[in-house]
């Protein structure tokens, strides 16, 4: 069908697609680390980081049931930190300025 759109366009991407997506177009490095539950069972949760390899470092945190379900959160917190990437520091930041965390 003429003008139809492309069926890949149109699907929905994960945050982790997303990202690596940007990561490819913007020539930056991702990478994850995935951490196990709590062995005594206090965080019922799992643990994931993500850094993203730019000038100004960026690593983010997400959580989740299962160990995909928190590096999928930690990606899009590192997305969402890339909204205002480029807007200028505060002088706070600027003596942390290893990373930028995320919340």
């Amino acid at each position: 069908m003429v003008g139809s759109p492309d069926p890949e366009a149109c699907q929905m991407h994960t945050a982790k697609r997303r990202l690596e997506i940007l990561s490819e177009n913007f020539k930056f490095s991702v990478q994850y680390t995935n951490f196990p539950k709590s062995p005594d069972g206090s965080d019922p949760l799992y643990f994931a980081l993500v850094s993203l390899g730019l000038e100004r470092p960026i690593v983010c945190h997400g959580r989740g049931s299962t160990m995909e379900a928190a590096a999928e959160d930690a990606a899009f917190n590192a997305i969402s930190n890339l909204c205002t990437y480029d807007q200028p520091a505060s002088p706070h930041d600027q003596m942390g300025a290893l990373s930028s965390a995320c919340n």
